[in-house]
């Protein structure tokens, strides 16, 4: 029993004094041992160091072992997990043979021959590559070692274009597709399409950006590759998984799980100083999972602060992977006159598992323009509507602004529609079956001084012919009247006034302008108004 124990305990001490190489680090690199990218050559269709005005390039690995290098086999590949595609090195052979093994601090590196040429055949696609160090010129994946050649340390230079893979997420299988819909070389002066389509493509579903560590890989050329996660919608709806799609290489990140995405929308983007602004925010979900949870949305302007919060919204899940749902507010812009920014804040709270926090906010840029506002004193006194029609009233009219500042040379209207006039009473006639009417406007337009005010005589005329059943509003309309402020040029504000109008002497009269009798009757009250204005004139002392 000693005896064995004693056999036992040599053999453990005889292996945990064996060192097992590591081969950490590999490059693509010049004679002068710098690292080098590799471009695309176009009339070659391949990535070339042979040809004027390319690079000739080695490959270098690096052991923290001597003795491991040197007569050992080497080539470039395209890994996705236990897929992988050779690239050739020399035009007559996939492997090259290390060289003479050279000391770097307590390490060594070994070199292949100059002047490796990627072949046409072989290498016509870009990616980032790893170098396989093996025994016997053949790849043995559970044997060989996989070194993986960092972007900084030399790499076949290009890009792919796919299919948005992330949409293409399938609960029910699990399953991403990947199709490589274009290929581009990039060229000593700028880039190159490349159609040729002799080459496979080592695709993988992949935790790393290269493709050391896969799900789940293939090889292919032009086809879909279905390939699955191994993510279920319940595990990524809990928690979302960040995955790789890796196309020789070169690793693009994806996401299974919901992610929220807002846009805000509003009802104008110039509203006046006081108005209420209408705010719409459209939440998506542009993940591939269901987002169940209910949550809030916050709306805030120019910062997201407790100060500036403008409405707090509850939305209740679920929403479906590209579905969407609205939440509306508004917010008072009085006194905040000058340009703003609205943001809205999905998932407020974070409630929501999601791919991505960082979209959550949403904005949209509003000017808060400068309202302008109309006093009217009538007789001294501060109103909007005129006890009477037909008499004169001392009228002083004010025009100021949010900002507190006096409108100086305004121009303010007094707008009365369908009111009574000399050359155009109110009337409606028949013509070919249809009736027809004339609308009326009595406009008075004045300007105001640097104090923003303007003083006059004003005698509303409110006389207005109408039918008590009322037969004329359907051709011209009911009487209105507004004060109008135009700064400018342009229209700043609308105010409406009131006048209690005069009705007819009997109840339930018709009263249509175009018969004589009535366009008499019309002329008489005309008449009666313009008394009234000469009496008050002959009285006045000016």
């Amino acid at each position: 029993m000693f005896k064995q124990n004693v056999v036992l305990l040599s053999v453990l001490l005889l292996f945990s004094s064996i060192v097992f190489p590591t081969y950490y680090n590999a490059s693509i690199v010049l004679d002068s041992g710098s690292p080098q990218n590799v471009s695309y050559y176009s009339p070659a269709n391949a990535y070339v160091d042979g040809v004027t005005g390319t690079p000739q390039v080695k490959l270098r690995v690096y052991s923290d072992t001597p003795g491991t290098l040197a007569g050992k086999y080497a080539t470039f590949l395209y890994r996705a997990g236990n897929s992988y595609k050779i690239i050739s090195v020399t035009p007559t052979s996939n492997f090259a043979v290390l060289g003479t093994e050279n000391p770097v601090g307590s390490a060594v590196y070994s070199e292949s021959p100059l002047n490796l040429d990627f072949n046409s055949i072989l290498a016509a696609y870009p990616g980032k590559v790893f170098a396989v160090i093996s025994s016997d010129a053949s790849v043995d994946v559970a044997s060989d070692a996989f070194v993986y050649i960092p972007a900084e340390n030399g790499w076949l230079k290009g890009s792919f274009t796919t299919n948005n893979v992330q949409n293409s997420y399938n609960p029910s299988t699990q399953k991403v597709a990947v199709r490589v819909t274009s290929v581009t070389g990039t060229t000593a002066t700028g880039t190159a399409t490349i159609t040729t389509d002799t080459n496979a493509f080592a695709i993988g579903i992949c935790s790393d950006a290269y493709g050391n560590s896969c799900v789940d890989s293939t090889l292919t050329g032009t086809t879909v590759a279905n390939l699955n996660t191994g993510v279920s919608p319940s595990t990524a709806q809990a928690t979302p998984q960040t995955l790789y799609y890796v196309v020789n290489g070169i690793g693009s990140s994806f996401c299974i799980g919901s992610d929220l995405t807002g846009a805000v929308s509003l009802n104008t983007s110039s509203p006046q100083d006081g108005d209420s602004l209408g705010i719409t925010v459209t939440i998506s979900n542009s993940g591939n999972v269901e987002a169940a949870s209910n949550f809030y949305v916050s709306v805030y302007y120019d910062s997201v602060t407790p100060s500036k919060l403008i409405s707090r919204t509850s939305v209740t899940g679920p929403i479906a992977a590209g579905a969407s749902k609205t939440v509306s507010s508004s917010w008072d812009t009085t006194l905040q006159t000058g340009a703003h920014t609205i943001i809205a804040v999905l998932d407020v709270d974070s409630t929501v598992p999601e791919c991505s926090d960082a979209n959550n906010p949403a904005t949209a840029s509003v000017t808060v323009q400068t309202a302008y506002y109309l006093t009217l004193y009538i007789d001294g006194f501060p109103a909007r509507t005129f006890p009477q029609a037909g008499r004169p009233y001392n009228v002083t009219l004010h025009v100021n602004n949010s900002l507190g500042q006096d409108a100086d040379s305004a121009v303010v209207q007094l707008i009365e529609k369908n009111s009574l006039l000399t050359n155009a009473p109110t009337q409606i006639w028949t013509e070919n079956g249809q009736k027809k009417g004339v609308v009326t406007y009595a406009t008075v337009e004045v300007t105001t001084n640097e104090t923003g005010r303007v003083s006059f005589t004003y005698i509303p005329t409110g006389n207005k012919l109408y039918d008590t059943n009322p037969t004329l509003y359907q051709y011209i309309g009911a009487h209105s009247f507004t004060g109008k402020v135009f700064v400018g040029g342009t229209l700043k504000r609308t105010v409406p006034l009131t006048l209690p109008l005069q009705t007819p002497s009997t109840p339930n009269q018709r009263i249509y302008s175009q018969r004589q009798e009535n366009v008499r009757a019309s002329f008489e009250l005309i008449n009666n108004l313009f008394t009234t204005q000469k009496r008050w004139y002959g009285n006045s002392s000016t």
